[in-house]
């Protein structure tokens, strides 16, 4: 793992850096989450607010409940970043935006009670019903 993580939205309008190392790599299941990537589930990096640098384009903004809001590349799409009121210091990148995701395994699985039937368990990192602790 070296820094900076270096990361960007499919068609590259929107590029970024990320300063640390993450705190945290979770994914997660709930319903929101999957909405608004499209998929069972997404896996997303938490970092310090001021250690993600975006460096090329400007992401739009779409507040999708009343403490939350998410970014995405207003050209391709791409779901890049999830921001709470609950938590203002992090922000939680797309961890399939960054440039090396396989050098980020995820290190807990959260809201699993929203969590589709038919979709997997990762079995060696901790779970939580809800959000993590």
């Amino acid at each position: 793992m070296s820094l900076p993580i270096q990361g960007s939205c499919l068609c590259g309008a929107i590029q970024f850096r990320i300063n640390q190392v993450p705190t945290s790599v979770s994914i997660c299941h709930c319903s929101s989450c999957r909405k608004s990537v499209g998929a069972s589930s997404v896996s997303w990096l938490t970092v310090a607010r001021e250690n993600l640098i975006f460096t090329k384009g400007k992401p739009q903004i779409f507040q999708s409940s009343v403490k939350v809001l998410r970014t995405f590349c207003g050209k391709c799409g791409s779901s890049l970043t999830y921001q709470s009121e609950d938590t203002p210091a992090t922000v939680d990148v797309t961890t399939s935006t960054i440039s090396n995701p396989e050098d980020y395994p995820p290190t807990e699985e959260v809201w699993l009670s929203h969590q589709l039937p038919w979709d997997v368990n990762y079995e060696r990192i901790p779970k939580y019903l809800e959000d993590s602790p």
